[in-house]
Order: C-alpha cells, then sequence, then structure tokens
C-alpha cells in the first residue's frame, strides 16, 4: 500500500502496482472494496502506447498531431504537455523534444463510471503480463482499439508486430494473435486466447502491491 487519502469524508486506501514499462495506482475506498477506482497510470517504457499510438521516445510533433496543442506546464523544473478529457488528464512529460513519461489520472473526488481507451488498453497490457497470453515480447505486439462494435466493451485485437528487428518477422505482416475485451465500467475483463473457438473466457487479474 503507498498510503491514505481523504476525499469527501471517505477513506481511500492507495496503492502502487509496478510492472515493466508502466506501474498503476489504485484506490480503495476503506470498508468497501467494491468502491475501486483506478487513480493514475504513468508508462515509462515505450512497450505500451496510448488509444493514439503515442509512445515513449516520441517526438513533441507527434504528440500534438494526435493530440492538438495542449497546455504547456513548465512547474518544478518539467516540461509537460496536458490534455483534460473530462475528469481525467493525459500529460506527456517532455525531456529533448521527446516523451519522456506518459501519465493518466483521474479527479478522484469523481465517480468513475467508465474507463477511458488508454485505461483499456493498460489494463490489456497488465492482463497479457500476468496470465502470460503470448510469449512475444512488448515491442513485437500492436494493439489495435475497436471502441465502437460494442456498447459495454472496448474491444483490443492483440496483433503481431514485427517492426523492431528484435521480432525477426516480416515487418510487413500484421497477424492478428487474439481479443482482450474491457468492460467500460472496469468490471470485467475477457479473451479468447488459447480457444481456437473465439469463445471468450474471463479474466479478473490480481494486482501486486508494493509495500
Amino acid at each position: 500500500m503507498a498510503g491514505e487519502v481523504v476525499i469527501n469524508e471517505q477513506r481511500y486506501n492507495y496503492y502502487q502496482h509496478t510492472y515493466e514499462g508502466f506501474q498503476l495506482f489504485s484506490a480503495t475506498a476503506v470498508g468497501n472494496a467494491s468502491h475501486a477506482i483506478l487513480a493514475e497510470i504513468l508508462l515509462d517504457g515505450a512497450s505500451v502506447p496510448t488509444a493514439r499510438n503515442i509512445i515513449v521516445g516520441d517526438s513533441v510533433e507527434q504528440v500534438q498531431k494526435a493530440y492538438g496543442p495542449g497546455k504547456e506546464d513548465n512547474s518544478d523544473n518539467q516540461h509537460w504537455l496536458i490534455y483534460k478529457m473530462g475528469e481525467k488528464q493525459l500529460m506527456f512529460e517532455i525531456d529533448q523534444q521527446k516523451v519522456s513519461h506518459i501519465m493518466l489520472n483521474t479527479t478522484m473526488s469523481a465517480e468513475q463510471h467508465e474507463v477511458s481507451a488508454d485505461q483499456a488498453i493498460a489494463l490489456a497490457t497488465n492482463a497479457i503480463h500476468t496470465y502470460h497470453l503470448t510469449a512475444l515480447d512488448d515491442q513485437c505486439l500492436r494493439y489495435d482499439l475497436d471502441d465502437t462494435s460494442e456498447k459495454a466493451f472496448y474491444i483490443i485485437t492483440v496483433r503481431e508486430d514485427n517492426h523492431d528487428v528484435s521480432c525477426g518477422g516480416d515487418p510487413d505482416i500484421s497477424p492478428r494473435l487474439f481479443d482482450i475485451k474491457v468492460a467500460r465500467d472496469n468490471t470485467q475483463i475477457l479473451t479468447n486466447a488459447d480457444n481456437a473457438d473465439g469463445d471468450y473466457r474471463s479474466l479478473v487479474p490480481p494486482a501486486t502491491n508494493n509495500q
């Protein structure tokens, strides 16, 4: 557990979950474990893209082409490009004109009824790592997001991506591996990985907390 915060007279336990290339910060209401919020996602590696395919290492120009000019913040000797999306805030830390960190956070005073597309991709990536859904390295995977086909779910198609020379395959071919469905209300994660019939099974990724 990373700490405790009090919001609107409700106490929350704050947890940090660390994985290769990214960190998740969640908050659970004390006395009501079912009331959980994914408060923040921090990407510090190039293996996990945003919903608009921006990764750590991309240029300022690529970020602004994907998201617009944004709002600049130069406080605390750090340079950030900030994009507000309702109760969520997407932030890109810029160092030498390149993205060094990507952060998505949620205003915890607001009820989080729906996860964003970026959160859905992060949750899908977490599930791939937790359940070892593929033996391929992160740099050899591509995530195609479908947020229109199903009202209750984001559908993330995971494909082989051989643009990195370490992957060894044909860079012009991106075969589909499997799909992951993330419920918009953050209650379910499903996948058809390892199922020849294409049927989905439920995943409930266990979180590894840093004490």
